[in-house]
């Protein structure tokens, strides 16, 4: 899900979205990341 996420806006980059459209890729890559590491990572954090 995280690369999808980056792939979506990593396209948007090089497509000249709108930085709107841009920033709500942005905040789908940080939302898939914060789930990473609550799902994978939660130890660490313990």
């Amino acid at each position: 899900m995280l690369l999808e996420e980056v792939d979506e806006l990593w396209e948007g980059i090089k497509g000249n979205l709108s930085q709107d459209l841009l920033a709500a890729e942005a905040v789908q890559v940080a939302a898939m990341a914060l789930r990473f590491l609550l799902d994978l990572c939660a130890e660490a954090f313990r």
